[in-house]
């Protein structure tokens, strides 16, 4: 049985982030990089650990898709045992600047077709 690190980048981060936005135009090649270099949760902790979010993000932003961002993964009731409470809060805080109000994670395996 996969660990839920595992599950996290290869159901979230591969299964839908990835592929959902190549879908829409977009290949996360930064990500995808990051996600070889040293999985998901690394990729993740090392995006929010910087003061600003990343041009991905804003793209994700303008294709509609800030359901299948790293930051809404974050956020998921599943996947909040592998982040920090303040991990957490720099996910929401940036989503919530971005898409102008309150933020409530979204399972995009939900919503996405």
């Amino acid at each position: 049985m996969p660990s839920l690190e595992d599950e996290y980048e290869n159901d979230y981060c591969r299964g839908v982030t990835v592929a959902v936005a190549s879908q829409a135009g977009y290949y996360p090649r930064w990500h995808v990089r990051m996600l070889d270099q040293g999985g998901g949760v690394a990729a993740a902790k090392r995006l929010l650990a910087g003061p600003d979010w990343q041009y991905g993000l804003d793209r994700l932003r303008g294709l509609g898709l800030l359901r299948i961002s790293v930051e809404n993964g974050v956020l998921l009731s599943k996947y909040a045992p592998l982040f920090t409470a303040d991990e957490r809060a720099e996910a929401r805080r940036r989503l919530e600047l971005l898409s102008g109000g309150p933020w409530q994670p979204v399972d995009p395996r939900v919503t996405v077709s």
